[in-house]
């Protein structure tokens, strides 16, 4: 949370945007967790010891409102809306087409969680990109910086918790190749996530770059 935390307190116009794609990465991290990833990924120890925990919750709302921004801070960019009349999916739409895609693919499909979310958030990028090209730069590098910043959290547990990932990730449904330490499934899952939601807010809102 205190990267989340040092980037809301700096910039008091991106407070809306970061609330806003926290809120709703919380809650769907939950549900999500739950219902597909806990299935056939990943089974995390959780401190209520319940199949999903607090620490989704607050893992969701944080990288959340990171993704919304990182772009914009790191390379200083500002956004002003402009005026568009033809017609964009709302952030509601882009969430129900990538949930829909990914309850098809997991449950009558039997592909995996893994393999379902990515394809869904891919989807859901190219739905997004084909209308707005300007973004792709702005989804491209968001997805990188997940991809980074997303590691320390793993290296914690790790630390405090030697042999974390060998008790929580379900192997026999992944690929097995290591990056780092850090199964592949996820540096690849937080790119596309990252891809995605990283210029989403633009996107709803029409705001382009200054």
């Amino acid at each position: 949370m205190v990267p989340w935390i040092i980037l809301f307190v700096q910039k008091k116009r991106s407070r809306k945007e970061m609330l806003t794609l926290s809120s709703w990465a919380a809650a769907l991290s939950i549900i999500t967790s739950y219902l597909f990833w806990t299935k056939d990924w990943w089974r995390p120890e959780t401190i209520t010891g319940t199949i999903v925990g607090i620490e989704d919750l607050i893992l969701g709302f944080a990288v959340g409102g990171i993704v919304t921004v990182v772009y914009e801070r790191v390379f200083k960019k500002r956004y002003i809306k402009y005026k568009d009349d033809s017609y964009y999916p709302g952030l509601v739409s882009h969430i129900a087409v990538a949930c829909a895609l990914l309850a098809l693919l997991f449950w009558l499909t039997s592909l995996s969680s893994f393999y379902s979310v990515v394809i869904a958030l891919l989807v859901v990028a190219i739905r997004m990109f084909y209308k707005r090209k300007d973004l792709i730069i702005n989804g491209i590098t968001s997805g990188i910086f997940m991809s980074v910043i997303i590691l320390p959290y793993y290296y914690a547990i790790i630390l405090i918790s030697p042999g974390w990932i060998e008790r929580t990730y379900l192997f026999d449904n992944l690929s097995g190749i290591m990056i780092t330490g850090i199964p592949l499934e996820e540096i690849v899952f937080w790119f596309v996530f990252g891809l995605v939601c990283g210029p989403v807010y633009e996107f709803w809102k029409k705001r382009k770059e200054k």
